[in-house]
């Protein structure tokens, strides 16, 4: 309760010290003027400005008038030639009320730099190179603006938050110990171990595997076994083609 009321009593300090002439200017600014713009031109901080409009109730719509930076069109052709006559910075200082360096990024003919989010497709993609291709190979294959090997290891650590190396089956010096020799493999084709996919695992199984291991084996041949049509035959084209 005490914080609350110490809470309370700063949003009215903070309004009270507000003069009838910095009201004025405040509430006729709020759909035209960024936040931080309005404190500097009544002479106040950015916080004591906050926490009057939390007592007043005003609401800074300017700043909301670019929802996710979705600029008129008008505005953005207007920035983009700006840009290609006079460079970043006098750009910046020209449209003060926009985010140059995002319309430059997005919508720049030839500087689309920026990185978009993973899709579902692009993850699936990920589960089926994992262990297979390597993270060179992949980053030429998704081509994302500016973004090599980093992107493959950070898109693992970030979403996926596990290793790639075993996704697809296990690497010949740790099959060895559950699969029988008579087990295929395949040739993964550049500095790398021979892979045992996990659908061939579970029908070349050792006699002695405990059932923890076969049920594991068994339950990554399934996740295997919908990830690919033909686990085989779609890995080695994979490796052909992608490498």
């Amino acid at each position: 309760m005490k914080d609350n009321d110490y809470i309370e009593r700063a949003k009215l300090s903070a309004f009270e010290r507000l003069s009838f002439e910095q009201i004025a200017f405040i509430e006729g600014s709020l759909e035209c003027v960024k936040r931080s713009d309005i404190a500097l031109a009544v002479g106040i901080s950015e916080t004591q400005l906050k926490r009057a409009a939390k007592y007043s109730g005003w609401k800074f719509t300017f700043a909301k008038g670019f929802t996710n930076q979705k600029y008129d069109a008008a505005i953005i052709g207007q920035v983009i030639d700006f840009y290609d006559k006079y460079g970043k910075r006098k750009t910046q200082k020209h449209f003060l009320n926009v985010n140059v360096r995002s319309i430059v990024e997005k919508y720049g003919a030839g500087r689309n730099t920026r990185c978009h989010r993973w899709t579902n497709e692009n993850i699936l993609d990920l589960l089926r190179m994992a262990g297979v291709i390597s993270k060179g190979s992949q980053a030429k294959y998704f081509n994302r603006p500016l973004a090599n090997e980093g992107s493959i290891i950070s898109v693992w650590q970030r979403v996926l938050k596990c290793r790639p190396i075993c996704i697809n089956g296990l690497p010949e010096y740790k099959a060895k110990y559950i699969v029988k020799e008579s087990c295929p493999k395949i040739n993964l084709g550049y500095n790398r171990h021979n892979i045992y996919l996990w659908t061939d695992c579970s029908k070349h199984l050792r006699d002695d595997c405990s059932i923890a291991v076969e049920k594991a084996v068994a339950a990554m041949a399934d996740f295997q076994s919908k990830l690919f049509k033909d686990p085989r035959r779609d890995i080695e084209k994979i490796i052909k083609e992608r490498r």
